[in-house]
């Protein structure tokens, strides 16, 4: 089964006009749920602190503690920030472990904005890129990394899982990669067949996070989900345990036509072999059959 890809710039929309509608009521629905606190704030306080609480752990460690252990092995460390903004965390990083070599892209240069003083020559040591996350491979296809860490920028983007494919193949071997909001939208029942494939491909994922179903979280608001079964991973950990480069990405783009947080999840899991079994989401049952309407009225017309 295919489907149609949508533009980047088409998916950019959708996600933005999903989420402007999904921030007026994140606080009907979520209340002062802790996973959730201000998920909309791009800048907020991006410090280490804020990192540590929001992002996932991996085997029980967090991404500064893994920093630590391989600064102590005597190894070059290098870190990249995707959606680094400010730069602060990077620079207290840089401060706390002066040997390691720090890295960041912002989509604007954001290096000026209310920067403590204290932290400002460390600023100046990271490498700063400012460009389109989406292309994250082309701003760093001369460097790889031993930490990867993003928050509250995932949630942004029009097409998360290209930039969560990319950020895996600029991983080192055993490079570990902690996101927030990655874009995986999927069952919980078939998180582990995800592990499986990303497994074979080399790479050893912590799933973190798991939301409840959209009926949970919005059918008793008085809402109507588009699907009640749809669960997401909130938080990923993945270590690159492989020479391989590739993530496979076993989804297929299935945008509804009119965004809204109740049928905001733009991908629909698809494992290979069940293509002709599992079922599929209302969204792309629709699509295909609009495409085999139109198949059936240029032959009609011929």
């Amino acid at each position: 089964m295919s489907v149609e890809r949508f533009k980047l710039s088409q998916m950019r929309l959708r996600t933005h006009e999903a989420y402007n509608r999904a921030k007026e009521r994140d606080q009907q629905f979520l209340g002062d749920d802790p996973r959730h606190l201000d998920p909309w704030d791009y800048r907020g306080d991006r410090g280490v602190d804020d990192y540590s609480k929001y992002l996932p752990q991996f085997e029980g460690k967090t991404f500064v503690e893994h920093i630590s252990e391989k600064n102590q092995q005597g190894a070059e460390v290098t870190v990249l920030d995707i959606g680094c903004g400010q730069g602060i965390t990077l620079a207290q990083l840089q401060q706390r472990f002066p040997a390691i070599k720090t890295y960041g892209i912002s989509a604007t240069d954001m290096r000026q904005d209310n920067v403590p003083e204290d932290l400002r020559s460390f600023v100046d040591q990271i490498d700063y890129r400012v460009g389109d996350i989406h292309h994250l491979r082309k701003f760093f296809k001369d460097e790889r990394f031993d930490i990867i860490v993003s928050l509250r920028t995932f949630v942004h983007l029009g097409d998360p899982l290209s930039v969560l494919k990319q950020s895996y193949a600029l991983l080192k071997r055993n490079g570990v990669a902690f996101l927030d909001e990655p874009g995986i939208w999927l069952e919980m029942a078939d998180a582990p067949t995800l592990r499986n494939i990303w497994q074979a491909d080399g790479a050893n994922p912590e799933f973190d996070g798991f939301l409840g179903s959209t009926l949970d979280l919005f059918g008793a608001n008085g809402l109507t989900p588009t699907r009640s079964n749809v669960f997401c991973s909130s938080h990923l950990a993945i270590r690159k345990e492989s020479d391989n480069p590739h993530l496979s990405m076993p989804f297929v783009h299935a945008f509804p036509k009119t965004p809204n947080f109740e049928n905001l999840q733009p991908y629909d899991f698809q494992p290979p072999n069940t293509k002709d079994t599992k079922p599929v989401s209302r969204q792309v049952r629709r699509h295909l059959e609009r495409q085999q309407r139109k198949k059936d009225r240029k032959h009609k017309i011929r």
